[in-house]
């Protein structure tokens, strides 16, 4: 999840992105590390292995080969559980955007539907309308305070 908050965002929109990075942080803090480590891994045996097989002395043993061979392989390996773990940060984020949209008491079942059937279908635009789904939410919450008030 890729969002950016500024100082001109609103206090209720902070709050629930900030609810939302705290579900996912742990699992943000594990891709990091995966991510980190098999690109280093994966950098240090190509490298190596360059080095190994295109350098001057002739090749004495295989034994730093299958090595940087195995190092290579395992950074792939763990690139390959980084990027299951990004799907399930995705399917996470859009079941709690989900959720949260369910939960709502002032936007109508239809734009409920609506924005529920475009998240799903679109999962990459969930933050953008997830968004949108909180500031129309606040206008009718301020819509139906002002009409109790008047």
């Amino acid at each position: 999840m890729n969002f950016k908050l500024n100082e001109n965002t609103p206090a209720f929109i902070k709050t629930e992105v900030e609810k939302l990075k705290a579900t996912l942080a742990p699992l943000l803090k594990k891709n990091f590390r995966y991510t980190m480590f098999s690109s280093l891994l994966i950098s240090i045996s190509i490298v190596n292995l360059f080095f190994i097989i295109f350098g001057d002395q002739p090749i004495s043993s295989p034994i730093p080969i299958l090595l940087f061979a195995f190092l290579g392989a395992l950074g792939f390996a763990i690139s390959k559980e980084g990027r299951l773990l990004q799907k399930d940060i995705l399917k996470i984020s859009r079941d709690y955007i989900l959720e949260r949209i369910n939960l709502s008491k002032f936007v109508t079942s239809h734009r409920k539907a609506e924005y529920k059937n475009i998240i799903t279908d679109q999962p990459f635009m969930a933050m953008k309308l997830f968004i949108e789904f909180l500031n129309e939410e606040q206008r009718k919450k301020q819509a139906a305070n002002n009409h109790t008030e008047a």
